[in-house]
């Protein structure tokens, strides 16, 4: 409301031409490439690390069943919830301090697995 009027008199772009613009974005910034190549491998190294937790929760002697396994997709809301925390630090200047300690949090995240043919707790 006190911020000075301003109207910018560009046409608006279509459709295809806004997607095209995150590809020149892509091509001509750096940090981008290099941010999308971590999400992307964060992104397979946290799908393996639940996908495979299927195989022994469905053993004995656990033998969970396809619902219970299921819900240890609930963590998914706390990673959501961390998503938007991680956001607001990015945008304070800590994106590098972020990515570092999801990395450490990712690569701790596979020991737990070791351990659950002892305790289903541990996981």
């Amino acid at each position: 409301r006190v911020l000075p009027r301003y109207e910018q008199r560009k046409a608006p772009l279509s459709y295809s031409q806004l997607l095209r613009s995150v590809f020149a974005l892509f091509l001509q910034e750096p940090v981008l490439r290099i941010r999308a190549v971590l999400a992307l491998l964060i992104f397979t190294a946290f799908s393996i690390l639940w996908t495979s937790l299927v195989l022994p929760l469905s053993a004995p002697p656990i033998s969970l069943s396809h619902t219970a396994i299921g819900s240890f997709g609930l963590a998914g809301a706390a990673g959501a919830l961390a998503a938007a925390r991680a956001g607001r630090l990015a945008d304070r200047g800590l994106g590098q301090w972020t990515t570092g300690t999801a990395l450490a949090l990712l690569f701790l995240s596979w020991l737990p697995i070791s351990f659950i043919s002892h305790s289903l707790f541990a996981l």
